[in-house]
């Protein structure tokens, strides 16, 4: 059985043991879990929509990447925010801004190292597909994540910008965690910042 299996096999052996594994400047606690959390929903126009939800742990927001399409690029305009251990903190007044373009990516659409986009494709449709390595700007969390998106944008007087429409829009995360560190109660550590990188 065993032989038979290794016909079709294959086994690569890759790394060292005993070094600490790092995001950015960030060293990863040796007991750091690396997980995939993916979400699709199909939202209405200027419906806000929580992609990312994890509590009880700390934790790495690492990698983000979106797939949406809709009837056009109005979507773009919606704002990518993220609560972090209860505080609000705006990624990206839009999409665009997010994975470091603008423009809605027509014009200024780029494939670097740690942001970018394979482009705005079906420009008759509306379909983004994007990806963001927050590797120097890493969303440490010591309790609670989530990761808020909205389908378009609407000015004060509840207009929306352009004509947002109802699309399918899928967010995947590579997400480490780890069991939560203790409070710093009124120590003044970075609360954002587990024990032992705080007291370094």
């Amino acid at each position: 059985m065993w032989r038979r299996l290794l016909q079709y096999a294959y086994w690569t052996i890759r790394g060292v043991r005993d070094i600490p594994a790092t995001v950015g400047a960030f060293e990863l606690p040796p007991n750091a879990k690396l997980s995939l959390v993916s979400k699709t929903k199909y939202l209405r126009a200027l419906q806000n929509e929580p992609f990312l939800e994890l509590s009880d742990s700390g934790g790495l927001v690492y990698h983000v990447e979106v797939n949406i399409k809709g009837k056009n690029l109005d979507f773009m305009e919606g704002p990518v925010v993220a609560h972090i251990d209860g505080a609000e903190h705006v990624l990206g007044t839009g999409l665009d801004d997010y994975f470091n373009s603008a423009w809605w990516m027509s014009k200024s659409e780029g494939r670097f190292t740690l942001p970018g986009s394979v482009g705005v494709l079906e420009r008759g449709e509306g379909h983004l597909v994007a990806y963001r390595l927050h590797e120097h700007d890493p969303l440490l969390f010591t309790n609670a994540v989530s990761f808020m998106w909205q389908n378009g944008y609407e000015f004060e007087t509840g207009k929306p910008i352009g004509n947002p429409t109802s699309l399918r829009a899928t967010f995947d995360f590579w997400v480490y965690t780890w069991p939560s560190a203790p409070s710093q109660g009124a120590s003044g550590a970075d609360s954002t910042v587990p024990a032992k990188a705080a007291a370094e």
